[in-house]
């Protein structure tokens, strides 16, 4: 039976003693393995039980590592992992944009339910022990929501980086879920807000990239909230920010208009002159 999204009655947050209770609830059907699912129906829901050395949890966003390869009884990575029915699964969900259940634990503190995510990609890639793994970026479909902090979280003005692919930077969910929280998911260039069945959905941008040899601080002073079609047409430079802090459509399709920037939010004007040095279609200034 497919039994896909969230569950009547359970609430994130609640707590089951034994995974067998959160089987029987339709949370995590599967009682052993960390993956519920198939490559035809996709992936139901996955166990974060810390089982993988390469996961990593950091709430909103999750990187988990696929099945296979392991010893049983060492628990241990003896080999690289194969693309099984259970890893495909993941995939299929990201393709068909199906949410998945994540149940978090261990047999001693019991289970929580952790609520909705969506798969938003994943690779192939060598994992601490030296063998092959795939992973998945998990992003939580309705973040749990807390008072917004009038702090702005430090961030990392130096991030590190993780294998996979080469490398791939280690950004700060708490900067980017503070930075959605503060500005209401609204983009901050169209000042539109849009909202899904599983609750509102907007992207964190960084003015100045942190990748490769532009090497941008993951703070809250070098990103904005934007839509999706926002985010990428300012990646591209199709909008770059002035120093009077007005959004620019390089193409005079839009009227140039303000920045939209609600306290404590607001951007640090360096990291804008630095995009605009990005592209060479995108006038230096006005």
């Amino acid at each position: 039976m497919d039994r896909f999204g969230a569950v009547s009655g359970v609430k994130v947050g609640d707590w089951f003693k034994r995974r067998q209770d959160a089987s029987n609830a339709g949370i995590h059907r599967e009682t052993q393995a960390g993956i519920c699912g198939t490559k035809e129906r996709g992936c139901e829901s996955v166990a974060v039980v810390g089982g993988y050395e390469d996961d990593i949890d950091d709430g909103d966003i999750i990187i988990y590592t696929g099945d296979s390869g392991r010893d049983r009884k060492t628990k241990k990575q003896v080999e690289d992992q194969k693309l099984t029915s259970r890893n495909e699964s993941l995939m299929t969900s990201k393709r068909e944009r199906k949410p998945v259940r994540v149940l978090r634990g261990s047999t001693a503190r019991g289970y929580t339910y952790g609520g909705l995510f969506f798969v938003e990609k994943y690779w192939y890639t060598k994992g601490a022990s030296g063998y092959m793994i795939w992973q998945y970026l998990l992003v939580a479909a309705d973040p749990l929501r807390l008072p917004v902090s009038s702090v702005p979280p430090a961030g990392n003005h130096a991030p590190g980086r993780r294998g996979s692919y080469g490398q791939r930077v280690l950004r700060s969910a708490r900067v980017a879920q503070w930075v959605k929280d503060v500005n209401n998911y609204t983009c901050q260039f169209c000042e539109q807000r849009y909202d899904t069945p599983y609750g509102a959905y907007a992207e964190t941008a960084h003015v100045k990239p942190l990748g490769g040899e532009h090497a941008g601080p993951d703070v809250p002073e070098n990103a904005l909230c934007l839509c999706p079609t926002h985010h990428k047409l300012f990646d591209l430079g199709a909008f770059f920010i002035d120093d009077e802090r007005m959004v620019v459509d390089v193409f005079g399709k839009m009227p140039r208009t303000p920045l939209v920037e609600v306290s404590p939010h607001r951007i640090d004007i360096v990291y804008a002159e630095y995009h605009r040095t990005l592209h060479p279609a995108t006038p230096p200034k006005l």
